[in-house]
């Protein structure tokens, strides 16, 4: 093997004595030689042979040996007239590995094809190709795509064997009588492509197959005598003749090759050279990644040579196991396929591979294309997404007005944390989550949510805007007999909210041990306050009737608050402050009016040190322990605390799983957050007018199903992330705004939308749709990942110098790693960990053959922190 030092020797060796010398080192650290002079004019091959070894033996070194096993030595006419130069490899396993690398690199071709050439490949046999190829191809086939399927797994043909049609009604030819015959006679006897092809499905579905061939001897001789090497030396090549023949006379959309297993020279024809897309089908087991390392070796050979095939991944079929381990086989894989296969920009590592449960209906059916329910084909789905996502757009747009237009009289709600929302602008871009019905039952005491899911704007919307939230909440149930009081909010809410200082002062005062009574007197005091007349209730509680009376003629302020509470909260009154409530309670149940008591705020409300923090885990408890205890006394009175999901995890206290069945978690789905946008998109005149050919407008949001919504949403940001195999723009939306712990968050989508708004007016008046392009959304990720950032420091501060640490690092890392980088910080890196994986930040991975834990950055944060992610082109 020669080094790269001798390389370097021969080299300057040769350019002194011709003209052009041309080097391409092999991967077995051999070379070849392309030698042009015109001192190789009037010789013979063998004269040239001889001149050039007379150079090279004195230095040890000899055309035609293992070091130099290939050269050609040609004059500048001869290669200028003939342009001789080495033959490009042929598409087989060891051809390309022995290739040398090109010294172009061809970019991917992600340009929209058809017909679009998908090869199903597999290392292993079992692993459910031809099933997912089947399944996969009738999906495509009920969206309206004309799919031609060919079987070219000629030694065991899974497709042609798997057809429900007995064999004396099958094609009288197939894949390898086409072939075959025009080996032998290109221009003559050519098979009819009628007799070779099988019509699927009923008479509405363009799904097609061309089997491998009809089981005889003969087709058993020609097997024998069928080499892809021979075929694709010969010109015109039988095999591609075939697939031109089948674009030209059935113009299908896709062409779906079923590919043999293992480095077998028809597979790898079938994947390295006539698919655009490869989908590999493998169990996540050790002989796999061991066998798909050189394949995706040579795949990326020949991507660099020809610009393609791309590749995704199917790992199927995976064990039902639990969530855990199901998660972890997928991480593995994950961390697997990032390290192998390049993550084109515009798209995440969750985009090239899914995990396909074993089913066992699937397992032994007899037909794959027979009528299957949605609960079989539904985890083959996103295959069949890879592929119409590289295909025409089937949504066409038209009667656009101008795009300047439409883009100027969309206004996305710009003030986007909800303290900065005018109290009248509430209501008219609050959305109507699917939990809400959830939400309004009285039963429903505790609303947990990460920061930025909207429990704040339901607060605002309650306790500022009630008349709105009652006509929200009209269609699932009347709170007409309800009324609103906000306990505990933002301090600008009203003169009677507790500050962090307060909170302090109570404490130290009190000591820890006071949330208890703290929470009843501070209920009790905001019930009198707003209903002012019920104090004549409570006048026979002497002391706490005197006290809150007292309160109330003097001047509202911070102090005089905290003083009241004070007296409230002494322990002697304790038993008064309940049933000076429940007084009151028999007062509403009199008058047919139900009190819901809102709590908001109470993450920052407390203050930002870790004294700080102490002091609301016993705040927080002691309201969860009162209204535990007291709760259920209270009929007409409910409590309706909104908390962030992290900090009631970290709460302690008895009988906390009580609250299970009274509690909520606040997740935004899908059509929510769609329903979100079309929402403040309909407020555009030319908008609603575009897509009122689908009957989508304000009054009927509510109604709409999803497939609705994301048509709707095609017009403004397109049916997907441009050109080739690009992710739907819907669902490449939906990840970048989703965090580790499956948060959707709508302030982030707002603040994309606007981003991308913004980039599209300052771009210029473009005619063509969408109206915002998949460039505008992408760089308008940025914007959306620090906006993020800022938010979650400004919520944990105390995470603030973690989160600064991970610039410039490379996601997923391995826990010893992050321990390093977490090292001088004020809290233990187990701590810093955790507290990053509650608040979303990080997501646990489990590599394969490690035990070591690894931790993925999610995609909403990554370039807010100044991070990169491994594999990323």
């Amino acid at each position: 093997m020669l080094q790269d030092k001798d390389i370097s020797n021969i080299v300057q060796i040769l350019q002194s004595q011709f003209e052009v010398v041309n080097l391409q080192k092999l991967p077995t650290g051999s070379i070849r030689l392309r030698l042009i002079s015109i001192k190789f004019l009037g010789l013979d091959d063998y004269s040239r042979y001889d001149l050039v070894n007379g150079i090279l033996k004195p230095f040890g070194w000899c055309l035609g040996s293992l070091e130099i096993p290939a050269y050609i030595l040609i004059t500048p006419e001869e290669d200028e007239k003939y342009s001789i130069d080495f033959p490009s490899p042929l598409p087989t396993w060891s051809e390309l590995l022995s290739a040398p690398d090109p010294q172009d690199i061809k970019p991917l071709d992600d340009n929209v094809k058809k017909p679009l050439i998908v090869t199903f490949y597999s290392f292993k046999g079992g692993v459910g190709r031809s099933t997912c190829l089947a399944i996969v191809s009738r999906l495509l086939s009920a969206r309206k795509r004309k799919v031609v399927m060919i079987d070219f797994d000629l030694e065991a043909p899974g497709l042609t064997s798997s057809i429900n049609i007995p064999e004396d009604q099958l094609p009288t030819s197939g894949v390898l009588d086409y072939v075959y015959q025009r080996w032998i006679s290109p221009e003559s006897n050519i098979p009819s492509l009628n007799d070779c092809i099988q019509k699927i499905g009923d008479e509405s579905e363009d799904l097609f197959l061309i089997p491998a061939g009809r089981y005889d001897q003969n087709y058993i001789y020609k097997l024998a005598d069928f080499e892809v090497v021979k075929y694709y030396r010969k010109d015109p090549n039988p095999i591609r003749l075939l697939i031109d023949e089948i674009k030209q006379k059935f113009t299908p959309d896709v062409i779906m090759i079923d590919a043999r297993t293992g480095f077998d020279d028809i597979g790898a024809m079938a994947l390295l050279d006539l698919a655009d897309l490869g989908i590999i089908c493998f169990t996540p087991s050790k002989q796999s990644y061991q066998g798909l390392d050189w394949v995706t070796k040579v795949v990326r050979k020949q991507q660099s040579i020809q610009g393609r095939p791309d590749l995704r991944f199917v790992l199927t079929p995976l064990p039902v196991t639990n969530t855990q381990d199901h998660n972890e086989r997928l991480d593995q894989a994950e961390d697997w396929i990032t390290a192998h296969w390049p993550v084109e920009s515009g798209i995440v590592p969750e985009d090239l591979y899914i995990g396909i449960e074993y089913n066992p209906i699937v397992a032994i059916m007899d037909n794959p294309f027979a009528d299957l329910p949605e609960s079989t084909t539904g985890s083959y789905k996103p295959i069949a997404d890879w592929i119409d996502t590289s295909l025409p757009e089937t949504i066409q747009t038209s009667n656009m007005a101008s795009k300047q237009v439409i883009l100027n009289e969309l206004n996305f709600e710009s003030s986007i944390t909800a303290d900065q929302i005018n109290p009248e602008v509430i209501s008219q871009i609050f959305q109507r989550t699917s939990d809400f019905p959830k939400f309004i039952q009285d039963t429903i005491c505790l609303i947990r949510g990460a920061k930025g899911t909207g429990k704040s704007l339901l607060f605002r919307l309650f306790v500022e805007q009630p008349a709105s939230a009652r006509d929200l909440a009209r269609p699932s149930l009347n709170l007409d007999d309800v009324n609103f009081i906000g306990v505990h909010g933002r301090l600008n809410l009203d003169s009677y909210i507790v500050s962090s200082q307060g909170f302090r002062e109570i404490e130290k005062r009190l000591g820890e041990n006071v949330w208890r009574n703290f929470w009843p007197a501070y209920a009790l005091l905001k019930l009198v306050i707003t209903y002012p007349d019920f104090i004549e209730e409570i006048k026979g509680n002497r002391k706490i009737y005197e006290t809150i009376s007292h309160f109330l003629v003097k001047e509202k302020t911070q102090t005089k608050l905290v003083d009241t509470l004070i007296l409230l909260s002494e322990d002697s009154f304790a038993l008064q402050i309940n049933d000076s409530i429940k007084t009151l309670n028999q007062k509403f149940v009199a008058s047919h009016k139900q009190i819901w008591l809102f709590y908001d705020e109470l993450d920052s409300g407390f203050g930002h040190t870790q004294a700080d923090y102490l002091r609301r885990k016993r705040a927080l408890e002691g309201l969860m322990v009162w209204w535990l205890e007291f709760g259920n006394t209270f009929n007409y009175i409910h409590m309706k605390c909104l908390l962030r999901e992290d900090i009631w995890q970290q709460l302690r206290f008895p009988n906390k799983s009580h609250y299970t069945g009274k509690d909520m978690s606040l997740k935004w789905q899908e059509d929510d957050l769609w329903r979100l946008v079309l929402r403040q998109a309909l407020n555009s005149p030319s908008f609603s007018s575009l897509v009122s050919n689908l009957s989508v407008n304000k009054d009927s949001l509510e109604q709409l199903e999803i497939d609705r919504l994301r048509k709707a949403l095609v017009h403004l940001w397109g049916e997907r992330m441009g050109p080739g195999n690009k992710a739907y723009t819907h669902r490449w939306v939906l990840r970048r705004i989703t965090d580790g712990q499956d948060n959707r968050f709508p302030r982030s989508l707002i603040v994309l939308l606007l981003q991308a708004l913004e980039y599209e007016k300052k771009s210029g008046n473009v005619p063509a749709q969408p109206l915002l392009k998949p460039r505008s959304l992408i760089s308008a990720m940025p914007a959306v990942s620090e906006n993020r950032v800022s938010q979650v420091k400004e919520e944990y501060p105390e995470l603030e110098k973690a989160m600064d640490a991970l610039n410039d690092q490379s996601s997923p890392l391995d826990k010893q790693t992050l321990i390093k980088i977490f090292a001088e910080k004020e809290k233990k890196p187990e701590e810093l960990i955790s507290q990053l994986l509650q608040a979303g930040i990080l997501e646990k991975r489990k590599p394969s053959e490690s035990d070591s834990d690894r931790y993925a950055v999610s995609e909403l944060y990554l370039l807010g922190l100044k991070m990169r992610r491994k594999g990323q082109r």
